[in-house]
């Protein structure tokens, strides 16, 4: 990992805490880029495909995540098969998704 540092302590050759929030949060940015690039050029690419049952198949997928169904269930699969922390995890997006 490359690390630009704004504040290199002179003495003792340490990062300030900024500096390693600022990387990861350019990190994770371009890993969200990477991964928006990625949809789009899958998205175009099911859009060219011409079978049916894959149409009927996705339409049913997005139907069902339009509605909370489908995160309801990855909350319920998250909470029995994770532990403490896929309860955590659950509750967490049950919440995010009463608040949208």
């Amino acid at each position: 990992m490359i690390v630009r540092c704004r504040s290199l302590h002179r003495r003792t050759g340490e990062l300030d805490a900024r500096d390693l929030v600022s990387a990861g949060y350019q990190q994770v940015m371009r890993l969200l880029g990477a991964v928006r690039e990625m949809d789009r050029r899958l998205s175009k690419r099911m859009t060219s495909w011409r079978e049916p049952v894959l149409h009927r198949t996705l339409s049913g997928v997005e139907e069902t995540a339009e509605g909370t169904k489908l995160w309801c269930g990855a909350a319920v699969v998250m909470a029995w098969t994770g532990g403490w922390k896929g309860r955590k995890a659950a509750v967490a997006g049950l919440a995010a998704v009463t608040l949208a």
